[in-house]
């Protein structure tokens, strides 16, 4: 009988256990909603999911990008891998004078990071949003090559005439 109710338990438990899932973000870029409730500290999910999960193949720099969605007064700090990561822009922050809207420039190390939203100011108990990844290429520069031979030309053309 003991064993009996430990199994009962033991399946009671598990059927009733929620397991943390992340929603997979597709590292070309991509885009979703999140939502919250409980107010302020609460952590948001997006798209039914606990967190964001991005993996990366190489070293790689992703604009992430937060917009309220309805109401005025709710804000928003990002935790990235478990870490607290301060916005590079915001649009009114602490959500004063319309809807809160951030973003911020990453570089990520190559493979898997999760990503989190916590509320810093809540107006109304819950809310919505929607979030957007997108990747940032290098921008190549061609005429930095032209530009340092010219440099160094000009060096070799200076000491030719201190020397005559």
């Amino acid at each position: 009988m003991r064993q009996f109710i430990f199994v009962l338990a033991a399946v009671f438990m598990a059927a009733f256990t929620t397991t943390a899932s992340a929603t997979v973000v597709n590292p070309a870029g991509d885009t979703g909603g999140f939502s919250w409730s409980g107010g302020l500290g609460a952590s948001t999910t997006f798209d039914g999911h606990d967190t964001l999960s991005l993996t990366v193949a190489k070293a790689s720099t992703v604009t992430f990008s937060v917009v309220d969605c309805c109401l005025i007064g709710d804000a928003f700090a990002l935790l990235v891998d478990g870490a607290s990561v301060a916005w590079d822009s915001i649009t009114n922050p602490g959500g004063v004078g319309g809807n809160f809207a951030a973003s911020v420039d990453l570089l990520l190390a190559a493979g898997a990071h999760t990503f989190d939203l916590t509320v810093t100011a809540d107006c109304c108990g819950g809310g919505g949003g929607t979030w957007a990844t997108t990747p940032v290429s290098a921008v190549p520069v061609p005429a930095a090559g032209l530009l340092l031979l010219g440099s160094l030309g000009g060096l070799v053309a200076m000491r030719r005439r201190k020397t005559s």
